[in-house]
Parts: C-alpha cells; structure tokens; sequence
C-alpha cells in the first residue's frame, strides 16, 4: 500500500482540479496554464530538493524520475492558483480601481 500512497495524493488533488476544470470554464486557461508550469517545476523540484534525502515509493520504484512527481505538481499549482477565485467567485467581490491608485501612491513612498 505504500507504493500507492504519493499516487492516491495525486488522485485526491485531481478529483478537485477535475471539479475547477469542469464547472468554471473561465478559469480553465489559467489552470492549464499554471498545472503545465508545477508538473515541470515538481520535475526538476526531484533532482534539486528531494533526491539526497527523500525517495518515496514510487510504482516504478526506486528511479530517478517519478510520475508522481509530475503529477503532484501538475494537480497541486493549477488547484493552488484557482481554488480561491473558484470559492469566491467574482460576483461576490466588489473590486475598487481606487485601490489600484493607492497600492501604487504605497509603493512609491515605500
């Protein structure tokens, strides 16, 4: 069951990418696009980060690359990058454009 354990995270965060992909199709570009970018970065996350001390099992066990890897990434950014707008829509946000002039009258005296 061990082998399985990095696969079924992978699995679980899926099912809620799966959820963002198919009921928000206005955030489907963005999911994409951001899922593309964490399954590379969870790629090369393995030979920069984990391999001198972490080697879970894996369904292909002990290998330089792991599909789970790739999969973690992939699932985990394009959730991490919507998942609030797709909790609150934008319908339920008011947005100001007077913020915009102050974050920047902000950031200029800082």
């Amino acid at each position: 069951m061990d082998r399985y354990s990095y696969l079924l995270i992978s699995v679980f965060l899926f099912c809620i990418w799966w959820l963002i992909f198919r009921f928000k199709s206005e955030f489907r570009s963005r999911l994409f696009k951001a899922s593309l970018f964490g399954g590379i970065a969870g790629l090369l996350a393995e030979f920069w980060y984990f391999k001198d001390y972490w080697h879970p099992p894996s369904l292909l066990g002990q290998s330089v690359i792991l599909i789970e890897d790739v999969l973690f990434g992939f699932f985990i950014t394009g959730v991490a990058a919507t998942i609030y707008d797709f909790i609150f829509t934008l319908r339920f946000i008011q947005i100001e454009k007077k913020r915009k002039i102050f974050f920047g009258i902000l950031f200029l005296i800082g």
